[in-house]
């Protein structure tokens, strides 16, 4: 085993044999590299100019979800939408106005999903077609040999789900997914061979609820559906039996109801001022309520309403505030970027009792981060250099000298530790991944030590690791 706070090598390795005890990950600008789980060391890079959405690693391929940031307008002999909008617009230059209706040319971008050989990260097939038009990440899940999107509708203006067999990426089903317009997200999640769809059938339009549909994974039949559900994601137990979600409407309340997957039937409601972090098979809900210094975490069985255990934040500073949170059946594990010196934070919680285990935080000073780069030093000098040169430069095309103000007294130099922008976290038996602007950080589970930091020169920060998951 490599000694302790090894920085990945970048140079890549062909020899080393891929799929089981590798991790991929994504840049925010669209390279895909393939590292050695055990080390760090890059295997192989892929590069796109697409701007990458969710990664999903089966072992012997690796499948990438990708748009173009550049919009497309639909033909203008494709039909109008049914009711355009009317404009005033001059007969002759200086003459009188007339009402003349404006047909709104629907746009979308360009989106793909590619299949990559994880041997060689050579393409084996990819698929294209159309995002709705919005920069959130596209989704991309998988259900036993499905691959299952609501970003690659056949035209612009559409929105459809579509299943596609992850061997060939033909396609096995389609459903249609609502309305052009309204919320981008119509894929909520996937689960125990069951895909979790909202329309966007909003019962008010200044109210975030809509109907979610419930199909089946391998056909795309309606199994359920359940009305006033509150936008957002669904939560969903290790083996999907049980789902969690908010609801509410006019009529009724907010609050957080957990379901039995199957058949929707309501198992459980959680207090409104709780927030659920995990939930597993066998009906346990891992919670956090209060704030700050009164914030308290427990583990509730939801058959009988016991609480198995609790915790709360004895002094400041060890509050479990989290922006995310990621469950692996034995540990719970709460990340975030700390405030004010914007390092990344890991805390690990053993499922069972809530005894916290570690607690651990990227490098902030320059001496570990030394010690860390070691070798790679000059590399990350030459780096600095050129990210500040950038800045000079466009200061001097934009005629703005705040830009060099701003550059010599709050810039990356002045604290190299510092993180821009959120992190993406993924864990496996042995490693919490943690992608950063500053590259990735392989956490041991166990211990809670650094074991290993790649690509620190790249932004991996809007792309979550991935690994192979057992079938």
């Amino acid at each position: 085993m490599p000694p302790p706070q090894q920085l990945g090598a970048e140079r890549p390795h062909y020899g080393v044999p891929a799929g089981e005890g590798t991790v991929v990950v994504g840049s925010r600008y669209g390279t895909i590299w393939l590292l050695q789980a055990a080390t760090g060391a890059v295997l192989w890079q892929h590069v796109s100019s697409e701007k990458l959405g969710t990664l999903i690693h089966a072992g012997e391929v690796i499948y990438v979800a990708s748009f173009l940031g550049i919009p497309v307008r639909e033909a203008e002999d494709r039909s109008p939408p049914p009711q355009p909008v009317v404009v005033q617009t001059p007969i002759a230059p200086g003459g009188a106005k007339e009402d003349r209706p404006l047909l709104l040319r629907r746009y979308a971008y360009p989106s793909a999903l590619t299949a990559l050989r994880a041997r060689d990260g050579a393409v084996l097939w990819r698929r294209e077609g159309w995002k709705p038009p919005s920069f959130e990440p596209l989704p991309l899940a998988r259900a036993g040999d499905l691959l299952i999107t609501d970003a690659l509708a056949s035209e612009i203006g559409e929105r459809q789900l579509t299943a596609l067999d992850r061997r060939t990426g033909e396609t096995r089903w389609v459903r249609d997914a609502g309305a052009p317009g309204g919320y981008a997200r119509r894929l909520l999640g996937v689960g125990g061979g069951r895909v979790y769809l909202t329309k966007d059938e909003r019962y008010q339009w200044d109210q975030d609820h809509y109907r979610l549909h419930v199909l089946d994974a391998g056909s795309g039949e309606e199994l359920w559906r359940r009305d006033e559900v509150q936008v957002g994601a669904v939560s969903l137990s290790a083996q999907g039996r049980l789902v969690a979600l908010r609801v509410g409407g006019r009529s009724v309340a907010s609050r957080h109801v957990i379901l039995e997957a199957a058949l929707g039937a309501v198992v459980a409601e959680v207090a409104p001022d709780s927030t659920l972090h995990a939930l597993t098979d066998d009906g346990i809900a891992y919670l956090s309520s209060g704030s700050f210094i009164s914030q308290r975490t427990r583990a509730l069985r939801l058959g009988d309403e016991r609480e198995l255990w609790s915790i709360r934040a004895r002094v400041p500073g060890e509050e479990l505030t989290a922006n995310q949170v990621l469950s692996t059946g034995r540990t719970l594990y709460f990340g975030q970027v700390t405030e004010p010196r914007h390092l990344a934070e890991i805390v690990a919680l053993d499922m069972r009792t809530g005894r916290r285990l570690w607690r651990w935080h990227s490098p902030g000073h320059l001496l570990p981060l030394l010690k860390l780069w070691g070798r790679h030093t000059p590399e990350m000098v030459a780096f600095a250099l050129a990210q500040a040169r950038r800045s000079l430069v466009y200061a001097r095309e934009a005629r703005d000298r705040r830009i060099v103000v701003r550059e010599v007294i709050h810039g990356q130099w002045r604290r190299p530790g510092a993180l821009i922008g959120g992190i993406q976290l993924s864990a496996d038996r042995d490693h919490v991944y943690v992608a950063t602007n500053l590259g990735l950080f392989a956490v041991s589970a166990s211990r809670g030590r650094l074991h290993w930091h790649a690509l620190p020169t790249r932004d991996l920060s809007p792309v979550a690791p991935a690994f192979p998951l057992e079938e």
